[in-house]
């Protein structure tokens, strides 16, 4: 009798404590308040606005008596006449690697006798690091073609290779041309490319171009030009980190700013519950990387034992440039927790990799 009375009491105490740490984990229902906690694109700029972002770059005069710029229409424009020097916009913020991606519309026309080149630069010079730099150079050709050629400066030892040029088709004036330059860090080596007809050309070999850092230059010159003048415009430029080497962060945080999980006085465990009631275990809830109508998954990940990053790789996503437009999906025991978390493409704003978001659990 004894006996039993004290299984009794023990189970009910046992029933007791676990109701009460039932009623202090945390529990979630849904999600909001995303958050662009850090952008992995720090240089970037559509030229929307009415002047030049000086917090974003350096003016560059080297020839400013036959030199005229401004920003209309969403594009930075440079108008040059007769023999000039480097002229046009250094971007102030430095990316401490060189496994990049620089992505930029350009274009140029030219009277008669200009010889002033459309110059996207990738630039290695900034703190220990010395100024070897790749870019691609664009000058006007025949019945509105555009002429591309690869330009780089590296040690001797890796000089050697084709860089051009190619004649671009014409593809519209007010088109210009898109192009693309892919930095692989690992190997230390750089290659151009241009879109024509939905393709990527690429514009010579590859060249390793030893530095540390990177910086976007958007410019002109004209070292050969006869005295005529040349109209060149720039659009939705940006550098980010190649997609195959880095993650898309995803951190879940409480409405106070802490991890999602609270630790177990009985277990040791991490515990929260769902909308439901049911125990999550060990708080880990899985994101989803998603397409922006949410038909294809692009990958998915366990936020872990309540530290609440889910980091998400991009190798496999459809497209090929940045930004891109996708929708996070944060899930609890296989089922949605809140709403799609739509991130928009619009310009230069949109998913980038080593972007870092925030989702607030509610």
């Amino acid at each position: 009798m004894a006996a039993g009375l004290a299984l009794y009491v023990f189970a009910a105490v046992l029933a007791a404590t676990a109701g009460a740490a039932e009623k202090r984990a945390p529990r979630y229902a849904t999600s909001g308040d995303l958050t662009l906690v850090t952008s992995g694109a720090p240089i970037r700029d559509a030229f929307e606005g009415r002047a030049i972002d000086e917090t974003s770059w350096r003016i560059w005069r080297s020839d400013p008596e036959r030199l005229e710029t401004w920003q209309k229409d969403g594009r930075y424009w440079i108008r040059i006449s007769g023999r000039a020097g480097y002229n046009g916009l250094v971007s102030l913020a430095t990316m401490e690697t060189r496994d990049v991606v620089a992505v930029c519309r350009a274009g140029v026309r030219s009277e008669e006798g200009a010889r002033h080149a459309a110059i996207i630069h990738l630039c290695g010079s900034g703190k220990e690091s010395p100024d070897h730099w790749y870019e691609i150079d664009l000058r006007a050709g025949s019945n509105g073609s555009i002429r591309a050629s690869a330009a780089v400066s590296v040690p001797e030892r890796n000089r050697e290779g084709y860089r051009g040029g190619y004649d671009l088709p014409a593809q519209g004036t007010e088109d210009g041309v898109l192009i693309k330059i892919v930095c692989e860090g690992t190997a230390h080596r750089c290659a151009g490319f241009a879109r024509v007809h939905q393709e990527w050309w690429q514009l010579g070999d590859p060249f390793e171009v030893p530095a540390r850092t990177t910086r976007l230059e958007v410019k002109t010159s004209g070292t050969e030009s006869g005295p005529g003048v040349s109209t060149i415009w720039f659009d939705d430029c940006r550098v980010y980190p190649r997609p195959e080497t880095h993650y898309v962060t995803v951190r879940l945080k409480t409405p106070a700013g802490g991890n999602p999980g609270v630790r177990s006085a009985e277990t040791g465990r991490m515990t929260c519950l769902d909308g439901g009631g049911q125990d999550i275990p060990d708080c880990g809830f899985t994101v989803e990387l998603r397409s922006p109508d949410g038909a294809t998954l692009i990958d998915a990940s366990d936020t872990g034992a309540s530290f609440g990053y889910a980091l998400l790789r991009l190798d496999r996503a459809p497209w090929d440039l940045y930004p891109a437009g996708a929708i996070l999906r944060v899930m609890a025991n296989g089922r949605q927790i809140g709403p799609d978390h739509v991130i928009a493409a619009r310009g230069v704003d949109g998913l980038y990799p080593d972007d870092v978001y925030a989702i607030t659990l509610r």
